[in-house]
Formats: C-alpha cells, structure tokens, sequence
C-alpha cells in the first residue's frame, strides 16, 4: 500500500471514530447514576454492566501500559544512557501526583499544555515545508479501494481508546454541552492527524506506512541555513506534554473502574500500589520498539474488537426494546 492510500485509510478511520463518538455520546444521555458501573447496569443488567467494566479494566491497563513503554522507548532517543526504570518511575510519580489532585485538576492541566503541544506542530510542520514533495501525494487509488478501507480500518483502532471517556460520562455535570465539546475537539484532533499525515506523506512518500515515528522522521529532515538543527527535540517535548495527559486520564479511568468493581470508597490508598505495580510490567515488556509494536501487550489496546464490542452492548442497552429494568431498590448494582 502507498502512502496515499495511507492518507485515504486515514480519512475512513476519522469517519469510523465519529461512529463510534456518536455511540458513545447516544449511551452517554442514557447513563443514570452516580458512577459508570450504576448506570450501566440499568442499561444492560447488573452482571453484563460488571462484564462490560472488567473488560474495560483490562482494556485500559494495557493501554496504559503501551503508552508508558512506547513513551519510554521514544525517550530513550534522547536519553540513551539513562536506564528505562528511571524514566518510568519519574514519569509515573508526575502522574501519580496529577491523579491525587483528582479529575478537574487533569483536565486543566491538558488544557494549559495543548496551545503549546499545538504550537510545536505548527512549527515544525511549517520548517519541513521545503521537504515536501507534492507529487508524493498522487496519484490517489492506485490500488483500488479495498487497500483504503483495509488501512482505514487498521488506523481506526488507534481511536479505540476514546471508549473509554464513557465512564467519566457521569462525572459531567452539564451534560447537555458534552456532545458539541467532544465533537468540536475529535473534529480538531482529525485535522490535525490530517495536517500530520499529509505532511509525512509528502516528505516520506512510499516509506511513511513503514516508519515507526513517522513525525519524528519528518522533524528530522529539518535543517535551513545550518542554522536551525535538531528541532526534533521540540516534538520529543511535545510527546512528553500528550503522553503525560493520555497517561493521566488513562490512568484515573482505571482506577475508577477499579474502585467501582470492588465497590471502594476512594481510590486513592490505591495510586502509587498501581504505579508501582505499572512501572514493573512496563519494564519487563520488550525494549526494543521492533519487538514492543509486535507484542501482544502493545496490540491489545489497538484491537477493533473490544471497542466496537463495549459500545454496540451499551448502545443496545439504550435502545427501546434493548433496554432492562433498573435495579430493585437495595439490591447491589
């Protein structure tokens, strides 16, 4: 497959990752309760809801996990001599830090950071004008339209993870507003996949399918007047900003599904035991990123199956003839 057939998957994946935000945000007004695992089991049951919710714990764990070896392994481009355990302690206590403070303050914090993440984009993308080849982008369907939807359906799985903002749904107070937010920045995030993926296209032509950190690649490229070097270094930056957050959010999610399945007060006692244990099994995953984009742990995250099955279970608990009864009065969700 070319890299404009890479770009057109591209285009199917942002469309299915509106499906799937629609899904999520139809369940999301349907969602009754003080936390995910209470409202979901009006919808579907109490044993699916408690289903549903352990198959999010895992879900999310090693979508968790990925993130943090994935981080690691990009960081040590630049801090070669550091051990991995490091970084990953260091990176796990910032998080840990974040999430005693509680959801509003990870919330604030992603805002404060993304003008800049936006910013070092814009940049970059920007200094790599003069590396792009505009004919890197033609000719489009070369192959047919199977290859398109083949890659559209491949890329969609690294949406996957936005499955799981369904159990922060009841925490919103003004839920009416939640759809036109999530629409507004998926819409915002899609443009900016596009921006990146035409921009590694049109510098990396044919290699962009096959390069593991295709915008770092890119960034790499940069050199005007031999007076501006090394402006990876700045995406580096960027990644850490995005990786921080994604772990954040990634990482009170599970915590919360942890604390509703065991029915917990806080789960709090229970933050820097799950650092501890993340920072273990991120270590012992492979080093090596060859390995790690092949092995089980990373690709579980990047799965079609688990969010097209949570959603479509949860959008048919919504539906009129799908629906269940709440819970009796007294009976444990």
């Amino acid at each position: 497959m070319g890299g404009r057939d890479f770009l057109l998957g591209q285009l199917v994946s942002i469309a299915l990752a509106f499906a799937l935000l629609g899904a999520l945000l139809y369940t999301g007004r349907h969602l009754e309760g003080p936390d995910f695992l209470q409202a979901a089991a009006k919808l579907v049951g109490p044993f699916a809801a408690r289903v549903i919710a352990a198959v999010l714990l895992v879900f999310v764990a090693v979508a968790l996990l990925s993130t943090l070896r994935m981080g690691v392994g990009i960081f040590t481009f630049v801090y070669v001599q550091t051990p991995a355990i490091v970084l990953i302690l260091a990176g796990l206590a910032v998080v840990a830090y974040a999430l005693y403070g509680g959801l509003e303050v990870i919330a604030r914090v992603g805002q404060l950071l993304m003008p800049q993440v936006m910013l070092v984009l814009l940049l970059g993308i920007l200094l790599a004008a003069p590396n792009m080849r505009g004919e890197n982008l033609f000719p489009l369907l070369e192959d047919g339209l199977r290859p398109v939807f083949a890659s559209g359906a491949v890329q969609f799985a690294q949406w996957g993870e936005i499955t799981s903002l369904v159990v922060l749904i009841p925490y919103v107070h003004n839920r009416h507003e939640l759809p036109k937010h999530l629409a507004r920045s998926l819409g915002a995030a899609s443009l900016i996949l596009l921006t990146i993926v035409g921009a590694v296209v049109s510098v990396l032509g044919a290699l962009a399918p096959t390069t593991s950190f295709k915008l770092l690649e890119v960034y790499r490229y940069i050199s005007i007047g031999r007076l501006v070097e090394r402006v990876d270094i700045l995406l580096l930056l960027m990644y850490y900003f995005v990786t921080f957050v994604k772990a954040c959010v990634l990482f009170y999610v599970l915590l919360a599904l942890f604390r509703q399945l065991f029915n917990l007060r806080t789960y709090r006692p229970f933050i820097l035991p799950a650092a501890a244990i993340g920072a273990v099994l991120a270590v012992v995953t492979p080093l090596t990123i060859p390995r790690l984009l092949q092995h089980p742990i990373f690709m579980l995250p990047f799965n079609l199956f688990v969010p097209v099955a949570v959603a479509g279970t949860l959008l048919a608990g919504c539906l009129p003839k799908g629906r269940r009864s709440a819970p009796r009065p007294g009976t444990a969700p």
